[in-house]
């Protein structure tokens, strides 16, 4: 599997606006969340300068936004298309991100709706629950906290 990111531009916008409602919006309604397209847009243009767009072969099938500060680093958005999910996507980009946590001796926060499956994912990659929202959870995972990547 040939996967590579890139920054996103402009032109990435709609696809952006699109992948995110096709990935979210079950999770976001079976967690009594109803959210328009205007607040897709504004996840989206928030912090825009920070998403990757995730190619498979040279076409875009995901996304990755992460904030990076000197205290911590949070994994803001990641979404792949429900086509390429399942496929190990996911996993290889929370995993490149856990190694570069660890070896920026950083700790790395997300926020997961408790519905979504990805939560065991994050779980089983060394995440822990560090605070409950209600329909979300806050994950953290501890630098070095998982030795065997």
């Amino acid at each position: 599997m040939d996967i590579t990111t890139r920054p996103a531009q402009s032109e990435d916008r709609e696809w952006l606006i699109e992948l995110r409602a096709s990935t979210m919006n079950v999770h976001l309604h079976a967690s009594g969340i109803q959210v328009s397209n205007t607040e897709h847009e504004a996840r989206v243009d928030q912090d825009f300068d920070q998403i990757c767009i995730v190619s498979l072969n040279g076409n875009r099938v995901g996304m990755i936004k992460t904030i990076r500060t000197e205290q911590l680093w949070r994994l803001v958005q990641i979404q792949v298309q429900l086509s390429h999910q399942g496929l190990g996507i996911g996993t290889r980009l929370v995993t490149e991100l856990l190694r570069e946590a660890d070896d920026a001796g950083i700790a790395l926060e997300l926020n997961v709706l408790k519905v979504n499956p990805a939560q065991r994912l994050y779980q089983r990659l060394g995440f822990v629950t560090a605070a409950d929202q209600g329909a979300a959870l806050t994950l953290r995972y501890t630098p070095g906290s998982v030795s065997s990547r």
